[in-house]
Formats: structure tokens, C-alpha cells, sequence
């Protein structure tokens, strides 16, 4: 599935529209079958209107709306648009050009000055918000911010899921219990300070669009993590200052050219049971290459993470190795210089003038090494204790994973008679699953991480659930013959591995690019009642409801392709201060019109 957007002018609105083009060669007839509807599907012929603007220049603007993603809309009295970053319905703003789009259509700008505030300004709690990546609303009134979430999710449902009433659909957004210091993992990258090889390396985060910028956080910490997580910044900072020929032990890695050791810093917080009762425990995260450094710059190293062993309440530090090969490629005609997914061989030119081509053939780039403490943190959900590996994923806002939890298990409808089978794809560690075992007949669970599969495997032991399978699969590698067909029902079996499957509810909770078109086509023709599907994006999960929406039921090999309808969107907040939003949507099979019976 490829998916490219395009932007429709109309009298006092932009809309965003997405168009989705399907290969003609697709997998399976199934595919083949779902998205014949969509291939001649096409751009709107209108005349753009001819820019105004230039690349650099200065403009002043009045921000009338929010688009996806959080830009601000602006528009010239003569109607041509220009999404902001950062300016805020009702805000003017004096801002700069930065990118002219779709051939003149609109054109991309940063924020220079505020001229008049938004009626929903508040002060930022941090004083590093102008430049910091981190928070793009932290200067918004909080229900304002649940408002423009809600209206985001309302306009992609009816746009791009075409779904006629989204309003009423859509539930009242869910607030977050806990706005500042509610993450639990934040991950700081290391650059160089100063203008040549000299400079010290220090670290931070990046302002928003940029990854080579740095704003340092050290010294009043973030107010997104835990106050003892700013503690192990301060620390780091402390012994990197200290250090003699700290620019030439640890230097920083250079994403451009590959040289270097310090590439970043990640802090996972849990609440901590035991030697700190009532406190947060840390573990310390420390990206770095050292396949190439000689023992000096490894001793350097190794006392680093023995000093940031010794904070109170830091429970483990681990070492994530990084290959000492480009991360960065030079991209033409993109805003940005550097972009990311350098790969293959790739010449880069070193600062003193040479050239280096650096080759990738390293099968073990994310090997992990404890160097300090436990392996895994723990953390409590609904009951349910589970330790996270390095490379698990988690929601990072952990208290807010419960309501999204609460949620979730209310979207299944389950009756309480432990008689339903539950699929859970992108499965992660378990987290729904795991949680909603105890309602459940059995819980399998499939996901592409091998270290969260083991997590969820053995977090199912350590609590006790025997009723929860989990296995190892690219869930954009299934086919159709991994399918058992019922000739007495619409719902179908699935097969993993020596497990036959036929759910009865089916919980999704994939990346931001939502689902690969084949598995929707397997999710369509098993049938399954009810589909749950949690997502970070809700741009792509509504190109995604349009396709399981579909009203296209046929097949070339005569089969029935389930189709179903939206019956409820629940949008929850696990992200204040930024305009991401976690939605839930409840997709309910229609009931066949052939004969078949359904299944219950």
C-alpha cells in the first residue's frame, strides 16, 4: 500500500485528504480483491494558487486552525495556506519560510515571535520550551489541548476513514491523571559543543525537525521525566565536565561519518518496591561504539557508567552497542541536510577532508550489554508485573496505561465467563493480553521483537498466567494459507506454528504506519467479530477502518470478505503538552447477507 496526501482548497478551509494507490502486483487475490476499490482512486484537478512567499522569507500570519500533527493553519487574505510550527489557533505570529510544497500548494514556517497571544496561553513550566523538541503545547491551556486532540481524531475519521457522523462517534477525549513528570522513558542525544574536534561533548534533546541541534537540559531538567531521572542528567554532565581529555576518550558519535563512541542516553523510570520503597527506580541506557576504541577510551567508559551506578535508586546500566558506521545521509532538496536510514556503503566525508566508505555486515547492531544491575524493570499494571528488557516496548506514560487498559478491556465486551479467545497483534510484552488473561479463554499474542516476545513470555510465567501463548511473526508476512476455512461460519481459524486459532476478538496495536494491506485482507476474510484497534496515529488507523470498512466482499476465489462498521472511537491522552493522541476504535462485523451464519 503506498499512501501519498494531497491538499484540496475549498472557501475558508484547507482539508488534508489522503489517497491510498495499491500495487498491482499485491500478494494475494485477497488483496487484490480488497483494494480494487482504491486504485483509481485520484487527485482533484484544481489550480493551486500561485505562492506568495518565498523560502526564507518573514511573514506575519494569524493561526485560524490546527492541522494534523500540530502545525497551526495560517492563510493570506487571498486564501493560500501555511502550516506553522507551533503557532496556535487565535495566536498571530511573525514567522519564516521555510519550505514551498506540492508545487506552490502551501508552504511550510517556524515561529519566530508571538505579535499577539492565543486566548488559551499559558506559561510554559520550562524554560527550554522556545527551542526544546519535547512539548509543542506546553503553552496551551490543558482542556484546549484535549479539544484540538479530539477535533484531529473527528477530522481523520470523517476524511480519511470517510465515516459520515465521526462527531457523535467519537467519545469525549480521556485526560491524562498526570501532565508534568509522566514519563516513564526519555532518550537525550549526545553532540559535540564547540566548532571544532575540541569541544566538549555534552547532551540533551533536539529541537523539533532537527538532528543535528542540541538544547541542553542538565541543568534544570526536563519536566516531562522524573525528578530522579534529572538527577542521573545532572550527574552525567558532572563527570563528563570533570573528565581530562574528555573530547578525545568519549567523543561524540558522529551520525554523518560514523566516528565517535557517545551517541545517546535513555532513562526508563519505574515506580521501586524495596531499597527505595515509595521512590522511582532508573535504569541507564547508554548508546555508544566502541567496536573500534582502543582500552583507554573503554576504561573511560566503563567509570562513566560505574559513577552513574552509584546515584541512589539507579537499578541497572546498560550498554547498547552502536555500529561505528553512518546513520545520516545527505538528502537533496529536503529542509533538512541530514536525513536518517544511511544504509549499505555510504562514502562520508570526515572533518579533516577525507573520505571513508563504511560498510554495514554487522548482523549484532543492537546487542546489549549489562554492565550494572538487572537486565529488566519492573512495572505494575492493573496487577500485572512486567519486567521490560532494553529493547521492549512500553507505554510511556504509565499511569495514564491504565484508563488505556481499562479502555481496551471495556472495547473487547467481554462477558467475564473466561469463553473468549482473544488475538493480540503487535503484542509487545503482553500488555493487554497479559491484563485481560483473567477474563479470557485463552490469550495468543504475536509480535516482531524477539526481546519483547521473551519479556511477554516470561512475564506470563512470573504472574502466574497459563492461559496466554505468544509467538515470534512479521505480521506483514502473513498469507492466506496460514487460513482454515469454516464451511458452516464466516469467522475462519489462523494457524502459528502448532496452535490453531479462531478468536473471537482481536486487538491491534501497531507502530505509527499502521497495518501492511495484506494483513487487513487476513483480518477481513477470518471474520472475527470484533476488532479493537489501539493506535498512536490516528491518521493511519483511519485509512485502515476504511479498508476493513470496506464495502467490497468478494473474492476471485469465490469467498466472503468480512466487512465491518465503526461503532465507537475513544481517544485517550497519554501525551499532554504534544499534539499526539492515543485512539481506540471498535470495528464490529456485519453480519453476512449470503447464508452464512455468524459466528458467536
Amino acid at each position: 500500500l503506498k499512501v501519498a496526501g494531497y491538499l484540496r482548497w475549498t472557501e475558508g478551509e484547507m482539508l488534508f485528504v489522503r489517497r491510498a494507490a495499491i500495487h498491482s502486483a499485491c500478494r494475494s487475490p485477497v488483496v487484490r480483491t480488497l483494494s480494487h476499490r482504491y486504485t483509481g482512486i485520484k487527485a482533484l484537478s484544481f489550480r493551486a494558487p500561485q505562492e506568495p512567499v518565498v523560502i526564507g522569507e518573514e511573514v506575519d500570519v494569524e493561526c485560524t486552525a490546527v492541522a494534523f500533527g500540530g502545525r497551526g493553519v495560517c492563510k493570506f487574505p487571498g486564501g493560500f495556506v501555511i502550516l506553522c510550527e507551533r503557532a496556535v489557533p487565535g495566536e498571530k505570529v511573525h514567522a519564516r519560510i521555510t519550505a514551498i510544497k506540492k508545487g506552490g500548494r502551501y508552504a511550510e514556517a517556524v515561529k519566530i515571535q508571538r505579535l499577539r497571544p492565543t486566548p488559551y496561553h499559558v506559561n510554559a513550566p520550562c524554560p527550554h520550551f522556545d527551542r526544546c523538541g519535547g512539548c509543542t503545547w506546553l503553552d496551551v491551556a490543558y482542556d484546549q489541548q484535549l479539544a484540538f486532540k479530539r477535533d484531529q481524531v473527528v477530522d481523520v475519521m470523517t476524511r480519511i476513514a470517510r465515516i459520515n457522523d465521526a462527531d457523535r462517534i467519537v467519545n469525549a477525549i480521556s485526560p491524562s491523571q498526570q501532565r508534568l513528570r509522566y514519563r516513564n522513558k526519555m532518550e537525550f542525544a549526545f553532540a559535540q559543543v564547540g566548532d571544532n574536534s575540541s569541544g566538549r561533548p555534552a547532551f540533551g534533546l533536539r529541537p523539533a525537525g532537527d538532528h543535528t541541534g542540541l538544547v541542553e537540559v542538565f541543568t534544570s531538567g526536563c519536566v516531562l521525566q522524573q525528578v530522579v531521572a534529572d538527577k542521573v542528567l545532572a550527574r552525567c554532565a558532572a563527570h563528563l565536565h570533570a573528565m581530562a581529555d574528555v573530547s578525545a576518550l568519549l567523543p561524540v558519535f558522529n551520525r554523518r561519518t560514523g566516528c565517535g563512541v557517545l551517541r545517546s542516553l535513555t532513562l526508563r523510570t519505574a515506580p521501586l518496591a524495596g531499597r527505595c520503597s515509595g521512590e522511582t527506580a532508573v535504569m541507564v541506557i547508554i548508546a555508544a561504539a566502541l567496536d573500534r576504541q582502543g582500552k583507554e577510551t573503554k576504561k573511560a567508559f566503563a567509570a562513566l557508567a560505574a559513577d552513574l551506578a552509584t546515584i541512589d535508586c539507579v537499578q541497572s546500566v546498560v550498554h547498547e552497542r552502536v555500529l561505528s558506521q553512518p546513520e545520516l545521509r545527505r538528502a537533496e532538496g529536503r529542509r533538512q541536510v541530514w536525513v536518517k536510514n544511511g544504509r549499505g556503503i555510504r562514502g562520508r566525508e570526515h572533518e579533516n577532508g577525507s573520505s571513508t566508505a563504511l560498510v554495514s555486515g554487522d548482523n549484532n547492531e543492537n546487542q546489549i550489554t549489562v554492565l550494572h544491575g538487572p537486565a529488566t524493570i519492573s512495572i505494575t499494571l492493573r496487577g500485572v508485573v512486567f519486567a521490560l528488557s532494553v529493547k521492549s516496548f512500553f507505554q510511556t506514560n504509565t499511569k495514564q496505561a491504565e484508563i488505556l487498559v481499562e479502555s481496551v478491556e471495556e472495547a473487547c465486551a467481554l462477558t467475564g465467563e473466561n469463553t473468549e479467545t482473544i488475538l493480540d497483534l503487535f503484542c509487545g510484552v503482553g500488555t493487554f493480553g497479559l491484563c485481560l488473561a483473567s477474563k479470557a479463554r485463552h490469550v495468543y499474542g504475536c509480535e516482531i521483537v524477539p526481546e519483547a516476545v521473551e519479556d511477554a513470555k516470561r512475564n506470563a510465567v512470573a504472574n502466574r498466567i497459563e492461559n496466554a501463548t505468544f509467538w515470534q511473526a512479521d505480521l506483514a508476512q502473513l498469507s492466506e494459507s496460514m487460513l482454515c476455512a469454516d464451511s458452516k461460519s464466516m469467522s475462519k481459524s489462523i494457524v502459528f506454528g502448532k496452535d490453531v486459532v479462531r478468536p473471537d476478538v482481536v486487538i491491534v496495536d501497531p507502530a505509527r504506519s499502521g497495518m501492511d494491506v495484506t494483513l487487513v485482507a487476513i483480518l477481513r476474510s477470518l471474520g472475527i467479530p470484533r476488532i479493537v484497534y489501539v493506535s498512536c496515529n490516528p491518521a493511519t488507523q483511519a485509512r485502515d477502518v476504511a479498508l476493513l470498512c470496506d464495502v467490497s466482499d468478494n473474492t476471485q476465489s469465490g469467498d466472503l470478505l468480512a466487512k465491518y462498521r465503526l461503532i465507537s472511537c475513544i481517544p485517550v491522552d497519554l501525551f499532554p503538552h504534544t499534539p499526539h493522541v492515543e485512539n481506540i476504535v471498535v470495528l464490529e462485523r456485519v453480519p453476512s447477507t449470503r447464508g452464512y451464519e455468524v459466528y458467536s
